[in-house]
């Protein structure tokens, strides 16, 4: 509850979703996102939200059943402060993300345009690699800005990556325009993605605070994929509540760089006091130098997550 109302003032948010398993859900009449038609869904997901708050604080929601991260964003926003300006927000380019109740400034992500890239390269060797260049020196740029303010961040961007992308959009449409590639292409496809997601890609270039990609929440879905893989299925909703409840507070603690298994006793062995007044036990508030302690191999830098090989394995053994 406290957690919603926290996540849905958060000025940046980052969303994702993965497949679940909950074996009461049966198919339900409900609409689709897509195109807002009512239909039978039955795709059981676990969809994340991470916001991030004034101070930088990351504030992590789980919520399992016949969901999308769209969905789950417009349960939060609808309990936002009136008068706020709009949020930013992170996610892929799918159509399920978006949110019909608050007005958003929504970003894409270059993690996911690259991944395009790479599947192209198979047939398409040097077109692809020429674009994988090109991004790959758009987040080299990115690199460079670490340790500078928002604005700062932005100006660097500016001089430094923007023109890699107009360089590229102009390529793009040049080859459309020409029709040297086929649009059901591995490569038409990446330049079919980069085309329709031109706008929100642009946004971390245009708005100061807004990272490339929303590699972070993707990368929080391993510890339900784990949690998934130990346990294979929720039984029903209730045990799948309880689940993403236990999910959403190790995370929190986790992305606050504190100790989950301590900071969870702290707030057993309080919880009257937590129930009194539960803004003074989030995490950062905290300043018991116990639960503080989050082992030093265990400390990871969550605004560039590890790569691909080794996404999840440490917050995976956290479980």
């Amino acid at each position: 509850k406290y957690l919603y109302l926290w996540g849905a003032n958060c000025m940046l948010m980052q969303g994702d979703d993965i497949s679940n398993r909950v074996h009461s859900l049966q198919p339900i009449l409900k609409q689709r996102r897509s195109d807002n038609k009512i239909v039978y869904r039955e795709g059981i997901h676990s969809s994340l939200f991470i916001g991030t708050d004034n101070e930088g604080n990351l504030i992590p929601i789980i919520k399992t059943g016949i969901i999308y991260f769209g969905e789950l964003l417009d349960e939060i926003l609808s309990l936002r402060t009136p008068g706020l300006p709009a949020p930013r927000v992170v996610c892929d380019g799918s159509s399920v993300n978006t949110t019909s109740i608050v007005v958003i400034e929504k970003g894409g992500c270059w993690a996911h345009l690259r991944e395009y890239a790479k599947t192209a390269k198979k047939n398409f060797p040097v077109e692809a690699q020429l674009y994988l260049d090109e991004i790959s020196n758009i987040f080299k740029a990115d690199e460079k800005t670490h340790g500078m303010g928002a604005e700062e961040r932005l100006d660097s961007l500016k001089v430094n990556a923007l023109p890699i992308v107009e360089a590229m959009a102009k390529t793009i449409e040049e080859a459309i325009q020409n029709k040297t590639v086929l649009p059901k292409s591995e490569l038409g496809e990446f330049f079919t993605y980069f085309v329709n997601q031109y706008d929100l890609l642009l946004l971390p270039f245009k708005i100061p605070g807004i990272p490339l990609h929303n590699n972070l929440s993707e990368w929080c879905t391993y510890l339900v994929a784990r949690y998934l893989a130990n346990s294979k299925a929720f039984k029903n909703t209730v045990g799948a509540a309880i689940g993403d409840t236990i999910m959403t507070i190790i995370l929190l603690a986790y992305l606050s760089h504190t100790n989950p298994y301590e900071y969870i006793l702290y707030c057993l062995q309080h919880k009257e006091e937590m129930r009194a007044n539960p803004q003074d036990f989030l995490p950062w508030k905290l300043r018991d130098e116990k639960i503080k302690g989050l082992p030093a191999h265990k400390k990871m830098n969550f605004w560039h997550p590890p790569p691909p090989s080794e996404k999840g394995a440490d917050l995976c053994t956290l479980m």
